[in-house]
């Protein structure tokens, strides 16, 4: 088994004990914190092993990144530290709100495509 399968593992064994103690929120940026960390692949090794949609996975990162980048920019105001931390490597962070556009987009297409042509579905 390689690093990230068994890091993987690791992670659905943390998952199944705190799992009913996380809101839906809470369970995404749960997941999300550990597909990142992993890197490349993670979000599909941690959907793998704790049996939840790639998709909620993916939200999880998105929101991650989000609240990074204001985290690190409400720490560069004057009375805080001044200067953005980490390099502005977070700068992407509003990258996540595109994501979730492009991802609710894609879900209400797929649930309403039989709707297309029908007015009365509406």
């Amino acid at each position: 088994m390689d690093a990230i399968a068994q890091a993987a593992e690791s992670v659905a064994r943390t998952y199944v004990v705190l799992r009913p103690h996380l809101d839906e929120r809470q369970r995404r940026l749960l997941l999300g914190t550990q597909a990142r960390e992993l890197g490349r692949g993670g979000i599909k090794a941690v959907a793998a092993s704790t049996g939840v949609h790639p998709d909620t996975i993916a939200r999880g990162v998105a929101a991650l990144t989000v609240v990074l980048y204001h985290a690190t920019r409400g720490l560069s105001l004057p009375q805080y530290l001044g200067y953005i931390p980490f390099g502005n490597s977070l700068g992407f962070g509003h990258a996540g709100v595109d994501f979730f556009f492009v991802l609710s987009g894609f879900i209400i297409m797929h649930a309403h495509t039989a709707d297309i042509g029908r007015p009365e579905r509406l």
